[in-house]
């Protein structure tokens, strides 16, 4: 039966294609021109049709002025006329070009060039850039990076060019060369790709303010955490740091406050796994950073994008020899400025002025007391360490052939902090494979694992801060009594010995991280990829915290913990299935891009403590034994997850190299909301216009790329609502039953939705001198509604307060970056520098119902 129908349906296919190739032969022109050049003639049909012409410069010098009035005839028959006493012939090619070529005379050697164009990688390169050098003539790649150019002169020469690529001059007449010219990447704009979420895109075609940073390309000075090394590299972006605990993870805000509760922290997307947390990453193992700070680029992300999105992508193996790198860094660190402290004599003189004012005052005769020994001690100098040490070091080797590559690396990292006893340490592990099964399918493991240790000091108790403590003591006061015991609180010094925190309290968190990616892309045929996707991320911290018999809150039974362990897990996997397609018809290349995700997410905690250990009470605290005690507590015990279903989808057009437009759409649903705001949709839409690529713009060497932006886009953020805010839960407590403890139930939140932010940009792209100068710059206005907040409700309906939907919040700025590579060759110096101009935060009203 196949063999019937097969015939047939060729013969079929070849009609339908004559039957095309007749009509388009047959296009129709309206022509009254008087005594005008041959371009003009060209320039009408062009407008009147898809044809489009294509000649060599000076074909048209020669050739004096035609007069043709027709109308509603052929083109056929228009060229026929003009063209019937010059010198010049025509010939209309399959892609709606038609070629002007002098008539063949004696010694006019013309030849067809056809070819294919492949990436570096091994990829078609699809709308390749192929053109007769000195002249109008050219074409460009199709999906399968093919081309073909007829009439060449045979001593012309063909440029191949493709955007992040180093263009190739081939002689016409060498054709054996064309059939597989492989582009290789342009080192010096190895940057013009980006991630844009669920793909990339070359960074001249981007049409949303996103700002990239290569790992490789900055100094990482001394630190392990990737986040920080953006300071000062990303305008718009703020960063400082949380705490000065080793180890501790920096604050980041994207285009500033985007929520009053709902947080302002970004999504981290880490090699496609989300997470709304920093994950612990080798630096070395980092490609690339990508931040998008516009709504219309965060927008793929929908529901968690409202504070921006960064993108970490690691580094792959490549094809070709066996690669290792070995990296390595030590530093050393002094407390730049420390608060002066007063010495005993200034201490004794501040207070005994102080009691004298208090005696005056009040009437009273109170005597200052001072010890009769002065044992003169400088607490926070006893406590700290006058110089800190960090180290860093790394491993990797990569490689690979056409059909596998690989990457795989170890890095370690360690910090002491400033206080005695505070470290961190920190130990990598990651390998990346990428095998080619064949044609069709292609599968890709990512594995990672990290484990961290940290060595912390007491700063959350009131009464135990390391650092309040050592500025409250007196300083005439030595650390020990004479047989060898601390001084203890409330009998010698007023607060308890600072020595003693960081000695007789181990407290020590252990984080372990795991997560594997695996997919597997499937090219049936050329341009379309379905990319089905497996993610597991689990985090395991382990947090013990003892007091040893030399402790003073020890024999304590009030819930000091002289013995605890607390454990908590997470756990999420994420399930996408993404497919695109790419194609390209004359002049215009589109993808669409279409996608399906599911996310689960759950967390949970169990501790315990133990307390009054009275008189050295069995165990000793070297047994580190909860259960002994005959005081035990719970600790935080609880269990809390999530789930989330989304629906995503991007359409991008791109004509020429000349107009760009992307529009997305995201569609989540949230298990934190009721079934009836559970879903939320989040559009965006983007244009650019690159200047540069039009006719009209002189093509010089001082404007290489010049680009207009303009974009729109909406975001979303639960980030205020609880895991289980819509559902009524029962738990203890209360006093309903005769003021004993009964049953208590939550409020509800079944009408909360989303916060959600409209943001609109204004941006603008220009490169100078042969990208030996960049200038970026952006506008921007952002506004957040439907702002969470924690509105106050009358005490009888059981509760004080209520989380609601009621505030609008406005954000605006303007954005500009400079950045010039000063010195280009073997030796290299960039310069660069970013400042957020104005960045206004304004929030507006309250709805009335507050």
């Amino acid at each position: 039966m196949y063999k019937s129908i097969l015939p047939r349906l060729i013969t079929g296919l070849f009609a339908m294609l004559m039957l095309c190739s007749s009509a388009l032969a047959q296009q129709r022109v309206t022509v009254n021109i008087n005594q005008s050049s041959l371009k003009t003639l060209f320039d009408t049909i062009e407008k009147q049709t898809s044809y489009r012409f294509s000649y060599i410069n000076g074909v048209l010098e020669n050739e004096g002025p035609v007069t043709i009035r027709q109308e509603n005839a052929p083109v056929t028959s228009v060229l026929e006329q003009a063209l019937k006493n010059t010198g010049l012939t025509y010939k209309i090619m399959s892609d709606k070009q038609i070629l002007i070529t002098k008539k063949h005379v004696a010694g006019d050697n013309r030849v067809t060039v056809t070819g294919t164009v492949y990436e570096s990688e091994g990829d078609p390169a699809i709308g390749a850039s192929v053109m007769v050098k000195g002249a109008k003539t050219g074409t460009s790649t199709d999906i399968d990076g093919h081309f073909t150019l007829t009439g060449v002169p045979s001593d012309a020469v063909i440029i191949i060019s493709y955007i992040g690529t180093v263009p190739q001059e081939i002689s016409a007449s060498d054709k054996a060369k064309f059939a597989n010219v492989v582009l290789s990447k342009n080192t010096e704009i190895l940057d013009e790709v980006v991630v844009v979420g669920y793909g990339t895109q070359s960074s001249k075609l981007v049409t949303t303010s996103i700002s990239k940073v290569k790992l490789d390309d900055i100094d990482q000075a001394n630190d392990y955490n990737p986040i920080k090394m953006l300071q000062g590299r990303v305008p718009g972006v703020n960063i400082s740091n949380s705490s000065g605990t080793p180890g501790a993870t920096p604050n980041i805000q994207v285009r500033g406050v985007g929520s009053i509760n709902g947080g302002s922290k970004p999504l981290y997307v880490v090699d496609g796994i989300p997470a709304e947390s920093y994950p612990n990453i080798n630096p070395s193992d980092i490609e690339s950073i990508e931040v998008l700070k516009d709504a219309s680029a965060a927008a793929i992300y929908g529901s968690r994008a409202n504070s921006g999105v960064v993108i970490i992508t690691t580094k792959s193996g490549k094809s070709g020899t066996t690669k290792i790198d070995v990296s390595g860094r030590i530093g050393f660190g002094k407390l730049a400025k420390d608060i002066e402290m007063a010495n005993a004599t200034e201490y004794a003189n501040a207070m005994q002025a102080a009691i004298d004012n208090y005696n005056v005052q009040m009437g009273q005769n109170v005597q200052f007391y001072m010890p009769s020994v002065i044992e003169e001690t400088d607490w926070m100098k006893m406590i700290t360490r006058e110089t800190t040490e960090t180290a860093t070091g790394s491993i990797s080797i990569s490689g690979g052939n056409d059909a596998t590559n690989f990457y795989a690396s170890f890095g370690a990292n360690r910090q002491e902090g400033f206080i005695e006893t505070s470290a961190f340490k920190q130990y990598n592990l990651r390998t990346k494979i990428s095998h080619k099964i064949n044609r069709i399918f292609k599968l890709n493991i990512n594995l990672a694992g990290a484990a961290s240790e940290y060595n912390q000091v007491e700063e959350s108790s009131t009464s135990l801060k390391v650092l309040r403590t050592a500025r409250e003591v007196q300083p005439w006061y030595g650390a020990y009594d004479a047989d060898g015991s601390y001084k203890k609180n409330g009998v010698e010094i007023v607060r308890h010995n600072p020595l003693m925190l960081i000695n007789e309290e181990k407290w020590t968190l252990k984080k372990y991280h795991l997560s594997g990616v695996f997919n597997l892309e499937i090219t049936p045929f050329e341009g379309f990829k379905w990319t089905p996707q497996a993610s597991l991320y689990t985090i395991l911290d382990n947090t013990t915290k003892k007091l040893t018999e030399r402790h003073d809150a020890r024999k304590n039974n009030s819930g000091w913990g002289a013995v605890s362990e607390q454990k908590d897990q997470s756990f999420r996997y994420v399930i996408d299935n993404v497919f695109t397609y790419n194609n390209s018809a004359d002049r215009l290349i589109y993808s669409v891009m279409a996608g399906h995700s599911f996310e689960r997410y759950t967390y949970n905690k169990f501790g315990a403590r133990s307390d009054n250990y009275a008189n050295d009470a069995y165990p000793s605290s070297s047994f580190d034994l909860i259960n002994l005690s005959t005081n035990i507590f719970p600790g935080d015990i609880s269990y809390t997850g999530y789930s989330l279903e989304s629906y995503f989808g991007r359409v991008a057009l791109n004509w020429d190299n000349r107009y760009i437009v992307n529009a997305s759409l995201r569609c989540d649903g949230s298990s934190r909301f009721s079934k009836g705001s559970r879903y939320g949709y989040f559009p965006s839409v983007s244009f650019a216009w690159r200047a540069t690529e039009e006719e009209f713009f002189p093509k010089d060497a001082i404007v290489n790329d010049a680009k207009l932006r303009l974009s729109w886009g909406k975001t979303g953020s639960m980030a205020g609502v609880g895991n289980f805010a819509a559902l009524s839960l029962i738990g203890a407590g209360g006093a309903s039953y005769n003021e004993s403890a009964g049953f208590l139930i939550s409020q509800d939140a079944r009408l909360l939705t989303w916060e959600k932010a409209n943001q609109y940009n204004v941006g603008v792209d220009v490169e100078l001198w042969n990208q030996r100068l960049s200038f970026t710059g952006d506008v921007f206005l952002q506004r957040t509604t439907d702002l969470l907040y924690s509105k106050p409700v009358n005490s009888t309906t059981g509760y004080t307060s209520i989380s609601s939907n009621i505030g609008t919040l406005e954000n605006r700025g303007v954005e500009l970056a400079l950045t010039g590579k000063i010195l280009t060759g073997d030796f290299k110096w960039t310069l660069s520098g970013n400042e957020v101009v104005l960045t206004y935060f304004k929030h507006t009203k309250y709805n009335k119902e507050c």
